[in-house]
């Protein structure tokens, strides 16, 4: 890893450790990657 991304990652570490709230928007998909079942799929709701 590169130092400059270690910095980047730092900085980035510390301001989600500072931070009074913290929102995280991601893509459709990110859940079933993850192995949660899909809602439309034949295991969801």
């Amino acid at each position: 890893m590169s130092a400059d991304l270690a910095e980047r990652i730092e900085a980035l570490a510390q301001w989600m450790f500072e931070a009074k709230h913290l929102v995280v928007f991601t893509g459709a998909g990110i859940s079933t990657e993850s192995g949660l079942p899909d809602f439309r799929g034949p295991d969801g709701i």
